[in-house]
């Protein structure tokens, strides 16, 4: 089938011929298409449909998203145009930070939330506040390793490094070969 007919045909099943993202789209409907059975026609209109859908999916996914007054975001860094994306969509996005040793996040966009403190020792991230751990269960050993006094309070000792810029913290690294995936430390050395 020619690419004109089946532009066409698309049109008439409702098929955006825009907007249509993933590992296809209707650039497809080039000459190389000229030549096209029927067989490869359907499957073409099957594809574009499919691709329809997810993007109604997705739509309506970002509209519920937008209805949150705030979006926590935590884990590890996010990429700087996923964010960008996210609020290109109007989505209202905090990037968060924290350990299990903190219960979760207690840096909000950088700025330590309650009385959280943070510090950088040796580029080393530190965090003092009320939300920490009292430390780890039977491994009083570890515990004297990563819960430390100094400056009259008590701190946590991350294995993430950082800055700070105008009280802003800035995570830019870990001090080891370690990802951390669903509170697993998995080692890719």
């Amino acid at each position: 089938m020619e690419p004109v007919r089946l532009a066409q045909r698309a049109r008439r099943e409702d098929i955006p011929a825009s907007g249509c993202f993933g590992r296809n789209n209707l650039v497809v409907l080039t000459s190389q298409y000229a030549t096209m059975n029927d067989q490869d026609e359907r499957e073409l209109l099957s594809e574009l449909a499919r691709l329809q859908q997810e993007h109604r999916d997705l739509d309506a996914a970002i509209d519920a998203l937008r209805g949150f007054e705030r979006i926590l975001l935590g884990g590890q860094a996010a990429p700087p145009s996923l964010v960008a994306a996210a609020v290109d969509k109007g989505l209202r996005l905090t990037r968060t930070y924290g350990a299990a040793e903190t219960c979760g996040g207690c840096v909000y966009d950088g700025v330590p939330i309650g009385n959280t403190e943070v510090a950088i020792v040796d580029g080393r991230i530190e965090l003092s506040g009320s939300v920490l751990a009292e430390g780890y269960l039977g491994d009083p050993k570890r515990t004297a390793f990563a819960f430390r006094e100094h400056d009259g309070r008590r701190w946590y000792r991350t294995d993430d490094t950082g800055a700070l810029h105008h009280g802003r913290l800035a995570v830019t690294g870990r001090i080891d070969d370690v990802i951390v995936s669903g509170g697993i430390k998995v080692s890719i050395a």
